[in-house]
């Protein structure tokens, strides 16, 4: 694993990644939401605003964009911490991809590394490897979206 500079981001990009990976448990809450609200959708007559006057399908489309959303953070993430999360099976210990994933699309500081420490958790990597990893995850993130 590279040192830190090698993954560092423009503020601004940095800001525009944080932003989108903060809309990961809305994005969450919402196909919830979305998926109990039964046979009702969103009804618009007009294709012009995207949607289409079909509930179902227009229930649909809203689940796939959401998931979309949510699963490029997760599949990053599981990429990012790969070799590290075989590390914590075998100590039975959870895996540093679950914490790096509350730790980017959050802004509470207990989920913070030191946070999440303090409130007993068994972080199988140090503080250093834990922030490496997050700057290496908004790295990924920005390449992912350069294409």
């Amino acid at each position: 694993m590279g040192k830190k500079d090698a993954y560092e981001l423009e503020f601004l990009k940095y800001e525009a990644l944080k932003k989108y990976c903060l809309r990961y448990w809305k994005n969450k809450l919402e196909i919830e939401a979305v998926l109990k609200s039964g046979g009702t959708g969103f009804v618009s007559g007009s294709k012009i605003e995207g949607m289409y006057s079909n509930p179902t399908e227009n229930k649909a489309i809203k689940i796939t964009d959401l998931k979309t959303d949510c699963e490029i953070i997760e599949k990053i993430v599981k990429k990012v911490c790969a070799d590290y999360d075989v590390l914590a099976g075998a100590k039975r210990t959870l895996n540093v991809s679950d914490f790096i994933l509350l730790n980017v699309t959050t802004v509470n500081r207990r989920n913070s590394y030191r946070g999440l420490k303090k409130r007993g958790y068994n972080i199988p990597v140090g503080r250093d490897i834990f922030y490496l990893l997050r700057h290496k995850f908004f790295y990924e993130l920005s390449e992912y979206f350069k294409d």
